[in-house]
């Protein structure tokens, strides 16, 4: 029991200090800014009773430099992970009156992007400017002068390259940190890598998520020869071999490039019982899946990311860099397949649809007429 007692008053003193250094931070900071506009009113008092030149001269420099100097806060503040710039924000996002009364933003310490294939390779630009935000504003994944030609050299050489966000990274990222946040660890921003959410170390995972219907037919549609062992000719042969790719990935488990040989072994999971656990566990647990949007509502997700998240949206973040060609017969091509062709993926994203709306009304931001039909 003193014990108890001991430890008790032990945590209570650490409090009391904890908030004692706040409240002196607090202090301090409100003191600067009282002598910094006292100092300002001392100028422009002085403008205006002094008689020479010079004192007028330095009235106005002191207003310019304090007008300025709030400028440059304002906008190193907004550009932060964790804050959101309201200005910035309300240009690119429709809003509702539940946005004034939203949850704060929350900072990712970690980045981890599941990317399924065909869910949108576009994320990886709010990746990197979440965590770097000091890059350029048109420097990003995809559009790097200095990326495309090393690619090009590569290619024509027939060596093996990475993806452009690897490239990215490598040239723009890895040996320069000063344009990250040193506080956001960028575990896995790159390539189509499972991760398991079952795993005690992961968190903060982000990712896309897509009908399947859409993601079978865009990918049986562009990628790969159709009729060789990894591309079967046959739609329908192709969505048995790689349905359950988004729930999969959640669970450590590669759902691109599978070899037939494979199919059987996974034929063995319960892959019903899986998707249910990953859409229970871990749809709401905003710690381990901290994100999960909607490849086909790219915009209003971008918002939501950066309403829960904070940091500054980049205009490029809303393009389509890697635009899939659509013919005429796009839209009843995809309609055509059977949604319970891929009922693990079907399912796991009708819960996150769920998840997504609720989060748009939690922090006031409209819920597009598309996901509130039925047939979707």
């Amino acid at each position: 029991f003193k014990l108890f007692l001991l430890l008790f008053w032990f945590k209570l003193l650490l409090l009391f200090s904890f908030l004692f250094l706040l409240l002196v931070v607090v202090v301090l900071l409100l003191s600067v800014i009282v002598l910094s506009v006292s100092w300002l009113l001392l100028q422009i008092s002085s403008m205006r009773i002094g008689g020479g030149g010079y004192v007028v001269w330095r009235g106005y420099v002191a207003v310019l430099v304090f007008l300025a100097c709030m400028g440059l806060m304002s906008v190193a503040v907004g550009a932060l992970p964790g804050v959101v710039d309201e200005e910035n924000f309300k240009k690119y996002c429709e809003t509702t009156p539940a946005f004034e009364s939203r949850p704060p933003p929350r900072k990712l310490s970690t980045l981890s992007w599941v990317h399924p294939p065909k869910t949108g390779t576009s994320f990886g630009i709010t990746m990197v400017k979440y965590a770097c935000y000091k890059l350029p504003y048109d420097t990003y994944p995809h559009r790097s002068e200095e990326v495309e030609e090393k690619m090009r050299k590569l290619h024509e050489s027939g060596a093996h390259t990475q993806t452009l966000m690897g490239e990215f990274v490598v040239a723009h990222i890895a040996h320069n940190r000063s344009l990250c946040d040193p506080s956001i660890q960028m575990r896995k921003i790159v390539g189509h890598d499972p991760m398991n959410l079952d795993d005690p170390g992961v968190k903060d995972v982000a990712m896309m998520a897509r009908d399947p219907r859409r993601r079978f037919y865009s990918g049986w549609n562009i990628h790969g020869e159709k009729g060789t062992p990894r591309h079967p000719a046959d739609l329908y042969d192709y969505i048995d071999m790689y349905k359950g790719c988004q729930v999969l990935m959640l669970k450590g488990i590669p759902c691109n490039r599978r070899p037939q040989q494979t199919l059987e072994k996974l034929k063995q999971l319960n892959l019903h019982e899986m998707t249910e656990h990953v859409a229970t566990s871990f749809l709401g647990d905003s710690n381990k899946l901290a994100f999960a949007g909607l490849t086909d509502e790219w915009n209003t997700s971008i918002c939501l990311f950066h309403a829960m998240y904070g940091g500054i949206i980049n205009e490029h973040e809303l393009e389509n860099i890697r635009r899939s060609p659509k013919g005429s017969d796009y839209e009843l091509a995809w309609r055509s397949i059977k949604k319970d062709s891929d009922p693990y993926d079907w399912l796991f994203f009708q819960r996150v649809k769920e998840v997504f709306i609720k989060r748009l009304l939690l922090y006031g931001l409209k819920v597009p007429e598309s996901l509130l039909d039925d047939d979707e």
